[in-house]
């Protein structure tokens, strides 16, 4: 994906299985002049992320979904998708896990459910500006 891609129509991935939350962050998003897509379980996410059609510039990810969680969905775009985006987890929990530390190279932040509104926008707006560089945490 160019860097003309990214700064004339990024698109955001969000993965929730809340239909409450994909509404929300799909219309606050769209404000903001993001392409939102919206998955509410794993496999549509990994479908969209495997689609190079589709394929996002940033993922906002749930942790705790039914199924396949997405410390899972972390642990599958590591070992299929071949240019991963940066992901930021949004959940619920204010302390990130320790699955997922060891995986800085993939998260690029971490937002406590609630914050819909500039901490999300702005986190987005600094993973953008992270594509095609290593990420530090």
């Amino acid at each position: 994906m160019s860097d003309t891609d990214v700064k004339s129509n990024p698109k955001i991935l969000v993965v929730d299985d809340n239909e409450d939350v994909l509404a929300i962050l799909r219309k606050r998003l769209g404000v903001a002049n993001y392409e939102v897509l919206t998955a509410n379980n794993a496999a549509v996410a990994m479908a969209m992320l495997l689609d190079e059609s589709q394929a996002p510039n940033v993922v906002v990810l749930d942790i705790m979904m039914p199924g396949i969680s997405g410390y899972d969905v972390l642990d599958l775009i590591q070992k299929k998708v071949k240019n991963p985006p940066p992901v930021i987890v949004y959940s619920a929990y204010e302390d990130i896990d320790e699955r997922v530390a060891g995986k800085e190279a993939l998260v690029y932040g971490y937002v406590v459910k609630g914050n819909t509104g500039s901490l999300l926008i702005e986190t987005i707006g600094k993973a953008l500006g992270s594509v095609g560089r290593k990420i530090k945490t």
